[in-house]
């Protein structure tokens, strides 16, 4: 009985390992495990899709978040760590906001010269294009799930865009022969779009919203050196190098709270809030925390919002003279707070935009939870495993992406409803409940052996053994071009 016992389960073994390799191939990418492996699989598929094209262009256009520029300049930067070595092309919108905002996206790039640029680190030249989001945003496709293998082993040219909102872009806006949309973290419907004779074809893929991108953290052996680079490589922003090092001096013997995604929905209420938020937790248990608060802010705030940001702290009689605000152009002043600011002290460092790997570090560097907005920011902070706060959400995503909006009682993060009711003036203890749970929050993120660091530590593991979401949707075009459907 036992010999036979151990003939079926060994039976049952080989079934079971059969059939994980039969998915790994149905998926079409395997799991990932560490930095990117060039010789993985799916990622010679994807380099062997890529390798097709004579040319390949990157696209950005307006778009409703900053996600989507960083979704591009994400793929950029992914298909050169892959091993694609060809000279590509990035046909830029020609809006004065578009240009702005993508600036500190990529090295080299200065938004106020219009004729095209060579970007040597990228190996990549800009031009400018004309884009009619209304047009596009009304012209007719045909969808399918399946094309002839022969047609798109015709196509010589491919564009790449990180999202289609609010209008779709077109072939012909960038002169290639197809574009592949790849969205944001927790966007759905990617599609590959086929130039015809008549209406393109629009290839709609399998929907991997839940798959993420999967990033590392940003630790630099040398972070002063790192700064210097990164802002020497990125014109636009290159004058806030000083102030970074500052913070990079003195962030050691201080707390640190990455502020990021607070530019809209009462964003100034929000942060008073969340600060009042983290002088609570400091008074209910100060042995978790050190020194005073360092809050290096990514986020843009207009005269207007710093006076709403004051007058909101003003009405909290203690906080009013323990919040400070530094800037860029007095670095003395700035050197002086931060060197002596006192365990029950905040100083706000006007930082500003910066390029995507100083706002990773400076992610990294948060000890308290960053605030964030945007799937892109929190696909980031999810594969860290890190608690972070979010000051906006979208109800429709978090139905779509149930690995990124999860319930509380799925994982305790804590949603946007509780920040939301920071800016609520005309119920003070609907404020007050939002404050002091904010406050739990972050004294749950202080401590190490926690149930929500548990938690978020196995959210990490869960996306770590997800596939790539890029490499997906790589791998899925290159089996579609060898006469596979797209499901």
């Amino acid at each position: 009985m036992q010999k036979k016992w151990r003939v079926v389960f060994i039976f049952k073994l080989i079934l079971f390992c059969a059939f994980s390799l039969l998915t790994d191939h149905w998926n079409g990418t395997e799991a990932h495990s560490g930095p990117l492996d060039p010789h993985s699989p799916s990622v010679v598929s994807s380099l062997d899709f890529l390798n097709h094209f004579d040319r390949i262009a990157f696209g950005f256009m307006p778009a409703p978040g900053y996600g989507h520029y960083a979704t591009t300049s994400l793929m950029i930067k992914r298909v050169r760590s892959m091993g694609y070595t060809k000279h590509i092309d990035i046909y830029i919108c020609n809006e004065g906001r578009v240009r702005k905002t993508i600036a500190p996206l990529l090295p080299g790039y200065n938004p106020e010269v219009r004729t095209d640029q060579e970007l040597p680190f990228l190996n990549a030249t800009t031009h400018e294009f004309e884009y009619d989001m209304f047009k596009n945003s009304n012209r007719p496709t045909i969808r399918k799930k399946f094309i002839a293998k022969r047609r798109l082993l015709s196509l010589k040219t491919l564009g790449i865009i990180g999202g289609d909102r609010p209008g779709q872009l077109f072939p012909g806006d960038i002169g290639v022969d197809a574009v592949l949309t790849v969205q944001p973290s927790g966007w759905s419907k990617p599609t590959l779009l086929v130039k015809t004779q008549g209406k393109p074809i629009s290839i709609i893929f399998p929907d991997p919203q839940s798959l993420p991108y999967h990033m590392e953290a940003s630790v630099p052996t040398d972070p002063v050196a790192f700064l210097q680079e990164e802002m020497k490589m990125n014109p636009s922003v290159g004058s806030k190098l000083p102030l970074l090092e500052l913070f990079e001096k003195y962030q050691g013997s201080h707390e640190v709270l990455t502020a990021y995604g607070l530019s809209y929905h009462d964003g100034p209420k929000k942060l008073a809030g969340i600060i009042q938020a983290i002088f609570k937790a400091r008074v209910a248990q100060p042995s978790l925390f050190t020194g005073g608060v360092l809050v290096p802010m990514i986020s843009n705030f207009n005269a207007e919002e710093w006076a709403e940001f004051f007058t909101e702290i003003g009405k909290v009689q203690q906080l009013a003279s323990k919040v400070s605000v530094v800037a860029n152009n007095d670095l003395v002043s700035a050197e002086q707070v931060m060197r002596d600011l006192d365990p029950d002290h905040l100083v706000i460092l006007k930082v500003g935009i910066v390029p995507q790997e100083v706002w990773n570090y400076l992610v990294s560097k948060s000890s308290l939870p960053p605030t964030v907005s945007g799937t892109s920011a929190m696909n980031y902070l999810n594969t860290l495993g890190k608690p972070f706060l979010q000051t906006y959400g979208l109800p429709y995503l978090k139905e779509r992406a149930p690995e990124y909006f999860v319930s509380d009682q799925q994982l305790p993060r804590l949603t946007y409803r509780a920040i939301d009711q920071m800016r609520n003036s005309e119920d003070q203890l609907a404020k007050e409940a939002g404050i002091d749970q904010v406050s739990r929050f972050i004294i749950e993120a202080k401590k190490n052996d926690s149930e929500l660091i548990k938690n978020y530590q196995a959210l990490r593991i869960i996306l770590e053994n997800k596939p790539d979401k890029a490499i997906y949707l790589l791998d899925r075009c290159n089996l579609l071009m060898h006469g596979e459907s797209a499901e």
